[in-house]
């Protein structure tokens, strides 16, 4: 391994995935990289190696900036698609721990070399502020063990996640709770984005210093810089798409598809282009619709400028969001990439959450808001969503704007610049605090 030594600090970014590794995690954690470049900022990026990607590779064309990439112990890799946390032996008594079940389970298993590798990088490198980013949770232990054993060093925490309550288990939350108050203890800084976080840990635990929110993630303006954005009224079916992967909303999809199959009979041609994750019950599902049988397209996984631009031809955008508890108060990243195609969004959401407000702002006629007990009256929510796409489909048949549908003076307010600029001016005035 080779070492480069240089007098100006810089910044570890600790993080689960990193591009070419697929998700959105992936893709912000680059997002923020960009702008530490953007503003002659070097950042090394320490992470799990993945399937995608096991070696080491420059950031950057002056080769100043690396992403490193640690195995776990015993271990070759962490998956990097859907089920994150496997790990996949190498040794047979990786396997034997494994089977036998003495061996921590997920990013525990990572712990221990990437804790050991990180105490090399900030000696060799120079690394004056390391940033952990949440979940996994064991990203943020990390960060707590480098920050004890190095006190002088700058420890910002990003909850990208809530951690108490992200997960259902009372246990989990008991422990997560302990986490947040390390974290309160050892960080110097904690950022938390309000639209992915219910309780702000300011409110939560009363804090008055060492501490930011930011309103939104927003999209990045310059992943669009090549988008046009066209509306083909020849065309004489309806085309949708969905690019949000699966999430197990499967009585979402019987909804969609029961309302796409009722339409078809009355010969209203709604087309389905599905980007991401297909999985068994949805196939099992989409059987029992043969009328829909081509009219929907699965195109699978893929990167996200395929995604950007299948959404040019688009005549509108399908958002799901199962209704439950948890939901009413989460955000997906992919609202904003919506957002950003400045196209009609049919968007079938929980009724009160923080997602249903921010449609009702830039395409309000489009959303059909469920209760949580919305199931229970599936006919008549059909019947909602019916109307709203008949909408859809006249509009266009008649040849009017479709652009009508949405609010455009919004969008910019949902770019990541301003986010993007605070998150890095932050981190940035912590260095300068220490090292002026």
């Amino acid at each position: 391994m080779v070492y480069y030594r240089n007098k100006i600090k810089k910044i570890l970014l600790i993080t689960d995935l990193y591009p070419p590794d697929p998700g959105g995690r992936s893709e912000k954690m680059a997002r923020h990289v960009k702008y530490f470049f953007k503003n002659n900022v070097s950042v090394d990026v320490l992470c799990p190696t993945t399937l995608t990607v096991s070696k080491n590779y420059f950031l950057n064309s002056n080769k100043e900036s690396i992403c490193w990439r640690v195995s776990p112990f015993f271990f070759k890799h962490l998956k990097s698609l859907k089920w994150q946390e496997n790990f996949a032996p190498q040794t047979h008594l990786g396997k034997f721990l494994v089977n036998f079940k003495l061996f921590p389970r997920g990013y525990l298993r990572w712990i221990v070399p990437a804790y050991l590798f990180a105490k090399k990088l900030i000696l060799e490198r120079n690394i004056g502020l390391i940033i952990t980013v949440s979940n996994p949770v064991p990203i943020l232990l990390l960060g707590i063990f480098l920050k004890s054993r190095y006190p002088e060093l700058k420890f910002v925490a990003e909850l990208r996640d809530p951690l108490t309550s992200y997960y259902r288990s009372k246990v989990s939350n008991a422990l997560c709770s302990v986490i947040e108050k390390l974290l309160i203890k050892h960080a110097d800084l904690i950022i938390e984005w309000r639209d992915f976080s219910p309780v702000l840990l300011k409110d939560k635990y009363n804090l008055k210093s060492n501490y930011l929110c930011i309103e939104n993630v927003g999209f990045d303006p310059e992943e669009w810089k090549n988008y046009k954005r066209n509306f083909n009224f020849e065309d004489s079916s309806l085309k949708l798409i969905y690019t949000g992967g699966y999430y197990g909303e499967i009585k979402l999809w019987d909804l969609v598809f029961s309302v796409m199959s009722e339409l078809s009979k009355n010969n209203i041609s709604v087309h389905l282009d599905y980007y991401g994750d297909w999985v068994e019950t949805q196939r099992e599902l989409l059987k029992k619709f043969p009328l829909l049988s081509n009219k929907v397209t699965i195109h699978g996984r893929v990167k996200k400028e395929v995604c950007i631009k299948a959404y040019e031809n688009a005549d509108a955008l399908l958002y799901l969001l199962e209704p439950n508890e948890e939901n009413k108060f989460k955000v997906t990243s992919k609202v904003y990439d919506y957002i950003a195609t400045a196209k009609p969004v049919v968007a079938i959401l929980p009724k009160n959450s923080v997602v249903e407000g921010i449609f009702s702002k830039y395409s309000p006629e489009l959303i059909t808001s469920l209760p949580l007990n919305w199931y229970n009256n599936f006919i008549s929510f059909k019947k909602i969503l019916m109307e709203k796409i008949s909408y859809l489909f006249k509009i266009k048949k008649e040849k009017k704007s479709l652009e009508n549908l949405i609010n455009y003076s919004i969008i910019p307010n949902f770019s990541c610049e301003k986010s993007e600029s605070v998150f890095v001016n932050a981190c940035l005035e912590l260095l300068k605090r220490k090292y002026d």
